[in-house]
């Protein structure tokens, strides 16, 4: 009987202690912010604990730390948190400002090199109408001296100055701007030395008229054959 009755006690003390081992055992969470006191599995067990001989403040002196560490713990785990948080927020603020003015200036680049290129190819256009204009200013003049009926009068300007420059052999002949004997005959122009040509140099006017290469020889007859009248007249 005696044997029995210290088996009993003791598992009862092994069933009772039990669910303070498991309380200890519980996640901080669960725990943060209750007293002991106040815990509904400490206030059921602490008539069995007294019922026991366990002397109650030393239970509650050993409980206290360990609740209070657990609920210190939580309260510094949740503040790392929010600083972990906080911080990640702020490197990617960072890194956001830092990549900004990057990116801004390679846009800016890029925007300068397009202008540039545009800049380059309205230059080329340019160039290339200014040649066209050139080319169509010399049409149109030629066109507007060009006489298509075999006739032309041409009028030589500052016939001094040229003189002397054809006695000096700077410029020896003058070349007229060319004709046509029909709008679509041969092509000429005339030729004249100031201060003569060959035996007449220097006593002589000479005057010649050049067969040009035209757009319509294909066309022609060959060798040309045409009358030549040349008549000079002086201008006062």
């Amino acid at each position: 009987m005696s044997c029995s009755r210290t088996t009993s006690s003791e598992y009862l003390k092994e069933k009772e202690i039990e669910p303070l081992i498991n309380f200890d055992k519980m996640p901080s969470g669960q725990v943060e912010g209750i007293m002991p006191s106040q815990h509904p599995l400490i206030r059921n067990t602490l008539p069995q604990f007294v019922n026991l001989g366990f002397p109650l403040d030393h239970l509650l002196e050993q409980i206290n730390p360990d609740l209070k560490i657990r609920q210190q713990v939580a309260e510094l785990e949740s503040r790392q948190k929010t600083l972990e948080n906080i911080v990640s927020v702020l490197s990617r603020e960072l890194g956001r400002k830092e990549e900004t003015p990057d990116i801004r200036v390679g846009e800016a680049l890029a925007r300068i090199l397009y202008l540039e290129e545009k800049v380059e190819q309205q230059d080329s256009l340019l160039a290339l109408k200014d040649v066209m204009i050139n080319s169509l200013v010399s049409r149109i003049q030629t066109l507007e001296h060009t006489s298509y009926d075999g006739c032309f009068l041409w009028k030589v300007s500052r016939v001094g100055r040229r003189m002397q420059e054809a006695q000096i052999g700077k410029r020896p002949a003058l070349y007229s701007p060319p004709f046509y004997t029909n709008r679509y005959g041969y092509k000429l122009c005339l030729k004249l030395f100031l201060n003569g040509d060959g035996t007449g140099t220097g006593t002589h006017l000479s005057l010649f008229l050049v067969v040009m290469k035209g757009e319509y020889d294909f066309q022609l007859k060959w060798p040309f054959q045409h009358k030549k009248v040349k008549d000079i007249l002086p201008c006062t």
